[in-house]
């Protein structure tokens, strides 16, 4: 029961961490595209525009495309862009760092096989 407990303790807390994470990257991502690459930044305020437009233009009843409406707008889909694509990175970042940890760690002793008797003649 212990070992259960400290393996679920530990994964939703590595959720948590990497859920923190790519908000404040997302924000990060933001301020870098806001200074360093403005024109980019331009593209993908009219591309969130675009999706802001086919999104709420979909001929929902008007009870469903109002918080559409209300809970959509383009800053909004900028950041779950943002948010996703840092979440990618961490996730990649994360598999290197794993995988160069589990590299330096102490090799696993190889199991002999079993040998398969010859066949009879």
């Amino acid at each position: 029961m212990g070992r259960l407990f400290g393996q679920m303790t530990g994964r939703s807390l590595r959720l948590s961490i990497t859920l923190f994470l790519a908000f404040v990257m997302s924000y990060l991502f933001l301020g870098v595209l806001a200074f360093q690459f403005p024109e980019t930044l331009r593209v993908l305020l009219r591309w969130a525009a675009d999706a802001e437009r086919f999104l709420t233009t979909t001929g929902l009843p008007a009870r469903y495309n109002n918080f559409i409406e209300i809970y959509l707008s383009k800053a909004t889909i900028l950041l779950v862009f943002l948010t996703i694509f840092s979440r990618i990175v961490i996730a990649v970042v994360a598999t290197i760092v794993n995988e160069s940890f589990r590299s330096l760690g102490p090799a696993k002793p190889k199991t002999a096989q079993p040998r398969r008797p010859a066949p009879a003649r």
